[in-house]
Formats: C-alpha cells, sequence, structure tokens
C-alpha cells in the first residue's frame, strides 16, 4: 500500500463525500493504490453512514472508523494512524481547504529522504490564501500560536503547526502516534515534538488554501481545554525524558 489518507470527521455529513470522492481522485492519478480511512470521531449525524456509501474507484480501499463517543481530533487521527498501511501516511481535515494535488510537494520532500516530516503551512512565500480567516479566527490564532510557544519547545523555524493537510513516512507516523497522549487539537505538536526527539527532520512546502468557515473548532468555547492539552503534552514529554 504506498499511501494512506485520513479524514477526521466530527459531524461532517455534509462534507465527507466531497472529501473521500477527492482523495480517491488524487491516489487514482499520482499512485498506484491506495486507501483512504475516515475517522469518525464519534459523530451525532450521519457522517460514517455516509463514508461507507461513498463509491470508490477499484484499487482504492476504503475504510471507516467510528469512536463510540466523540474523544477529539487527536485520538481519531491516533485511531486512523494504527491502522494505516501506507508507506507513506497523510492527513487532511473535511472541507478541501486544500486541494489534494498540493500533497505531491509533501510526498517529494520525504521521497526524496529530505524529511520525514511534511508539513503545509499558510505562511510560507508560496503559498496562496483563497478565503482568508474572520479578523476574529486570526486574533484566536495568533493567541495560540503565543501561547503554544510560551510553554512548548516548538521550532522557531516552523511556520505553521496547525495547518490540516501533513505527510508522513509511514512507520514513522504509526511509531510517533503509538506514543502521542493528545486527543485534541495538540495532536500535531506533540507529533512534531516527539519527531524531534527521534531526530526525525521535518519540513514544511506551500499550500493553496482557503479558510472552512464551517470548521468545528472555536478557539473561544475550546480555550480551556486547548491550555489543559498543552500541559498534559508537556508533562508527557517532561516525562519521556526522565531515566
Amino acid at each position: 500500500m504506498k499511501l494512506t489518507i485520513i479524514i477526521p470527521a466530527f459531524d461532517e455529513a455534509r462534507k465527507i463525500s466531497r472529501d473521500i470522492s477527492a482523495a480517491a481522485r488524487f491516489l487514482a492519478h499520482h499512485t498506484d493504490g491506495g486507501e483512504i480511512i475516515v475517522a469518525d470521531d464519534g459523530s451525532q449525524d450521519a457522517s460514517a453512514n455516509i463514508a461507507r456509501e461513498t463509491p470508490v474507484p477499484a484499487g482504492i480501499i476504503l475504510h471507516v472508523l467510528r469512536s463510540a463517543r466523540h474523544r477529539g481530533k487527536g485520538h481519531a487521527l491516533r485511531s486512523g494512524m494504527a491502522a494505516s498501511l501506507g508507506t507513506y501516511v497523510m492527513f487532511a481535515d473535511s472541507g478541501l481547504t486544500t486541494p489534494y494535488d498540493n500533497a505531491v510537494r509533501g510526498l517529494d520532500l520525504i521521497q526524496s529522504g529530505e524529511c520525514q516530516l511534511a508539513h503545509a503551512s499558510r505562511y510560507l512565500p508560496g503559498s496562496v490564501i483563497r478565503v482568508p480567516q474572520h479578523i476574529d479566527r486570526k486574533i484566536a490564532s495568533h493567541l495560540f500560536r503565543f501561547a503554544l510557544r510560551l510553554l512548548l519547545p516548538v521550532p522557531r523555524e516552523l511556520t505553521d503547526t496547525q495547518c490540516g493537510f501533513k505527510v508522513y513516512q509511514g512507520d514513522v507516523a504509526r511509531t510517533l502516534a503509538r506514543e502521542c497522549i493528545a486527543e485534541g487539537f495538540l495532536f500535531d505538536v506533540e507529533m512534531l515534538l516527539r519527531a524531534r526527539r527521534h531526530g526525525f527532520a521535518v519540513r514544511e512546502f506551500p499550500i493553496e488554501w482557503s479558510c472552512d468557515r464551517d470548521s468545528r473548532l472555536t478557539f473561544r468555547r475550546s480555550s480551556l481545554s486547548i491550555l489543559q492539552e498543552m500541559f498534559a503534552v508537556r508533562r508527557a514529554l517532561a516525562s519521556a525524558e526522565k531515566p
């Protein structure tokens, strides 16, 4: 299995079929076989059923993993990575905020041996923002990044830890995901920090991006849980350093 695409989903009934179809087209055009894993995070709508019923071309395998309850994006991605079989593993947030063809840049970085983790960044010079964030979301994002760098040792050279479009060497993804404890939106950061401790290289690549105005993340409602998870990740990393 060359490439696994994981799509985390929570109440995405309106989008998930379109997400799967776009992922399947990418796999059909760019690989000789692949799988799509929809990691349903305990959706209360018909997301899982719609995902199962979405047709995919021959040679593409579709799995739907459904959590019994809502636990968080990190838990969904950890489950998806544990079940993955791909030589390369990527995840893309629901809503097609970044066209799948952009993943070629990340795959090229890994296949060339330049890195084991390739992160999309909305803030590189070559990136194109088609639909920008609202001003309140921009302010919340800046506050999040400030808190993140204050509490966790995020490398300064990385410009965008939270873009939901990342590519990994498959074995590396599965190894790191097994170590991670984050169940929410800190999963991306914990993967990055654990990768650095293992000596895995991380590179960013530019993308075309559009803000999803129907996103499930609301910093105002989630700020306390995000802050608590920052401290939990910091404690887990500190514990891992002890002999």
